[in-house]
């Protein structure tokens, strides 16, 4: 990231000159909707540039018609040209009719501005309520009643039968890359909050109890259900007497193994 790379990437890297053209709104909004949202890898050059005039003439009904005074395959010839590199111009074999598709940096010029809006996970309400909703989830995984494991299997099961029935309906809605990166850097945010929270203690967790005794008294060790005569509580709290043996259930580096028996 020294001076001299990032002046000659502002120069010639073909990201850098998309963000900085004047047209660059026209551009990234136009191929991200006819390339990006449809998962289209290859299109025509005759229907990408019937798609081109539509969006040119909608933009000059309300800029006037000197705001984008070329025609639609120009414009697409202009940004396949060497000097811009946004686009890729060719030919399939054995057929004379010219294809586009998107060059690489140009998508991650895209993934880069679609990041900018990418709604932010912020909100301490929010992030506790997904972190107790996680200890929930490990709550049940360690339960050693089999009733209780029967209803949690179950109402899994019902769950997978409803989503197998709407995938056979169509209904199949895909995430694009820049929304598993968001929903992957969430996850990752959230369980350095989480083994942040428990490592430090019961004390910082306030609203713990309501969830289920059995996994905040495991954070504050186990001898509360000792106490109480329930030893298989006990046993089953085993291993989860600090957050940091969490990590491996959350697939974090560098921590201690667990030992305990949650699946």
């Amino acid at each position: 990231m020294d001076f001299a790379t990032l002046d000659w990437l502002r120069q010639n890297h073909p990201a850098w000159r998309l963000l900085n053209s004047p047209h660059a709104a026209l551009i990234v909004s136009f191929l991200h909707r006819v390339f990006v949202l449809p998962n289209e890898r290859v299109i025509t050059q005759a229907d990408l540039a019937e798609a081109l005039e539509d969006e040119l003439f909608a933009l000059r009904e309300g800029q006037g018609n000197d705001a984008f005074p070329k025609s639609a395959l120009d414009y697409l010839n202009d940004w396949a040209g060497g000097d811009k590199g946004w686009l890729r111009k060719f030919y399939r074999h054995g057929s004379d009719e010219p294809y586009f598709d998107l060059t690489p940096a140009t998508e991650k010029a895209i993934g880069w501005l679609g990041s900018l809006t990418a709604r932010a996970f912020v909100g301490t309400e929010s992030r506790l309520l997904t972190l107790f909703e996680l200890l929930r989830q490990i709550d049940a995984g360690s339960e050693a009643d089999p009733a209780v494991r029967i209803a949690e299997l179950q109402r899994r099961r019902d769950q997978i039968d409803a989503e197998i029935a709407r995938v056979l309906e169509g209904d199949m809605p895909l995430l694009d890359e820049t929304a598993l990166k968001e929903r992957f850097q969430q996850f990752m945010e959230l369980a350095r909050a989480l083994l942040s929270r428990l490592s430090r203690g019961r004390a910082e967790l306030p609203h713990a109890r309501p969830l289920g005794a059995r996994t905040y008294h495991a954070v504050g060790g186990q001898q509360g259900r000792a106490a109480r005569g329930d030893h298989g509580g006990a046993r089953r709290d085993h291993g989860f007497r600090s957050g940091s043996q969490l990590s491996r259930l959350l697939g974090l580096p560098d921590v201690e193994r667990a030992t305990g028996r949650v699946q």
